[in-house]
């Protein structure tokens, strides 16, 4: 759950942003029809976005940035990857999310676990959290068991790659780019 703005540039090379306001995650138990929700992932200080379960339920990934201070800008806000424990049979995520991945001069965002669990993808772009209009925006994957991430270079380009997802065998992403 969010609010959101957009901001419009006057540059020729940014076209336009959209940025948070407010955003926290919430999980939806279409079971019993309740939406659930976690103090860890609701913190008022910070902007939770982009959540995506582990292949096997019981984790959340998802994006995360520090909120500005008032008068800052949140165009420019830097989102980093957090994992938090998740029980299936409860609902309830653990106490503290826990920093997967964080990249100074890098904002992450949409990140997506392979079906076999194997791999996480996401988006990685200099600043915000809606990386389609930044030429900069690259895929990104990690290697689940070693941590280990690298940039997808046999399939990024000059322009924006971004908006991915797995097939059911995780053999194959698919993905938008605006080359």
């Amino acid at each position: 759950v969010n609010i959101t703005r957009q901001l419009f540039h006057n540059r020729t090379d940014k076209v336009l942003d959209v940025y948070d306001l407010a955003s926290d995650l919430v999980v939806y138990d279409v079971i019993n029809n309740r939406i659930l929700f976690s103090p860890a992932v609701q913190d008022s200080t910070m902007f939770e976005t982009f959540p995506a379960f582990s292949a096997d339920g019981t984790a959340l990934y998802f994006s995360a940035a520090h909120a500005p201070e008032e008068g800052g800008s949140p165009a420019v806000v830097r989102y980093d990857l957090y994992e938090i424990a998740f029980d299936t049979a409860s609902g309830r995520t653990a106490n503290e999310p826990y920093l997967l991945f964080k990249e100074e001069d890098k904002s992450i965002t949409f990140p997506r676990p392979s079906p076999d669990g194997k791999y996480l993808m996401f988006t990685a772009a200099p600043y915000g959290t809606f990386p389609i209009w930044h030429k900069e925006a690259d895929l990104y994957i990690m290697d689940l068991q070693t941590k280990e991430v690298r940039s997808v270079r046999e399939i990024n380009s000059p322009d924006t790659d971004s908006y991915h997802s797995w097939s059911s065998n995780s053999r194959w992403v698919v993905f938008s780019s605006r080359r």
